[in-house]
């Protein structure tokens, strides 16, 4: 008897469990190449149906931002001593070009709501953030309902920038300023 090493091509024992190896391992390759494809197309079909859902206002937002800069204004605060004042710098960030249009006709009537807002405020109000933010919450509002657009949700104080959404009712146009900038705020 004979020690000899077995030659997988000589024996047929062999043969059967590496052709197997290459079978499961084809099959568990393919299966993944399948699982692969089906998870391709579900979510480019979920991608699909979310592109067709776009609405109006996300059109809006992958446009080029447009802004319109106010003039500067000087107001009185409401301190006690009344020899405090404050100069603002305002910009609007506007939907389209003819909002600028829409607001330049109305300017007057915009700054003097603008003014009115400003004058009844003291300055630890403007020198604060949450006060800032509270009056662009206020003056988007002002502006809004000059330009004939009500804000849907309460003004309240802890409402930000990015949490208050101007939506129109049925019969109203949205708020052609989509926020207020401040480019300029100096109290004295």
């Amino acid at each position: 008897m004979q020690d000899i090493e077995a030659d997988p091509k000589k024996d047929p024992e062999m043969k059967p469990k590496g052709q197997m190896k290459w079978v499961g391992l084809i099959a568990l390759l393919l299966l993944l190449c399948a699982g692969g494809g089906g998870a391709w197309f579900y979510f480019d079909r979920l991608k699909g149906e979310n592109t067709g859902l776009e609405s109006e206002e996300s059109k809006l937002s992958a446009a080029p931002k447009l802004y319109l800069a106010l003039d500067p204004m000087v107001i009185n605060l409401t301190d006690l001593g009344g020899d405090r004042f404050a100069q603002v710098g305002i910009t609007f960030q506007i939907r389209e070009e003819k909002s600028a249009e829409a607001i330049k006709k109305m300017l007057p009537t915009v700054r003097s709501a603008i003014l009115i807002a400003l004058s009844q405020k003291g300055s630890d109000e403007l020198l604060s953030r949450p006060g800032k933010e509270k009056l662009a919450l206020e003056i988007l509002a002002e502006v809004g309902s000059v330009l004939g657009v009500k804000p849907n949700s309460p003004k309240t104080e802890e409402a930000t920038l990015s949490k208050v959404e101007v939506m129109p009712l049925k019969s109203q146009a949205l708020n052609p300023v989509v926020e207020v900038l401040f480019s300029s705020l100096i109290v004295q």
